[in-house]
């Protein structure tokens, strides 16, 4: 097994672990969603400037923390998962009291072997993240920025700039509590 999945890992499983990666539009922050202390170091860390993105292995990894979904998205993930498809669900139910404060969830099953690896090997299947950006501010682009911008914040980072660097924007659609599907962002993935 890769040392660095191994070291990425062993942060992810402390109480309060939180690791860099890089993720679907740059790098990303990341904490287990069985880690209570770990989820509040992430809220203080970033604030709550944007949705959760909840990174899973596969669409059972997410049911315990996003309840089902309706039809037409269920069908579309079945369509295009493992892949740049970020789904939008403004009522995930019945997520964690701890989610709840966040509001709308992103969901995506990524198409990343790193991160699948990394999801294979977690016990829970499923990784929350925030891209790692200060505020508002873009996630970053290099490690090297991860570095600068949080410091010792942050326990570990997988270094992957060439996979930052050669990702495609992903797709993303709002899934509606009427099970209907609004494209918000065009990208990698064409939806017909």
């Amino acid at each position: 097994m890769d040392l660095t999945l191994l070291n990425a890992l062993s942060h992810l499983e402390k109480p309060d672990g939180l690791i860099a990666l890089p993720g679907p539009e740059g790098y990303i922050l990341a904490v287990r969603p069985d880690r209570p202390t770990a989820l509040e170091r992430l809220a203080r860390l970033k604030g709550r400037t944007e949705p959760l993105l909840l990174l899973g292995w596969d669409l059972p990894a997410f049911t315990p923390f996003i309840g089902p979904l309706p039809p037409k998205a269920t069908a579309l993930i079945k369509r295009h998962w493992p892949a740049p498809l970020i789904l939008l669900l403004d009522q995930p139910q019945p997520s964690p009291e701890t989610f709840s404060a966040w509001g709308p969830l992103k969901i995506l099953q990524p198409d990343s072997a790193l991160l699948m690896d990394l999801l294979s090997l977690n016990p829970t299947g499923l990784l929350v993240t925030l891209g790692a950006g200060r505020g508002t501010d873009l996630p970053a682009r290099e490690a090297a920025a991860v570095y600068n911008t949080f410091g010792d914040d942050v326990d570990f980072v997988v270094h992957g700039d060439a996979e930052v660097l050669e990702s495609v924007a992903p797709t993303v659609v709002r899934v509606k509590s009427n099970d209907e599907i609004q494209l918000l962002r065009s990208g990698a993935i064409v939806l017909d």
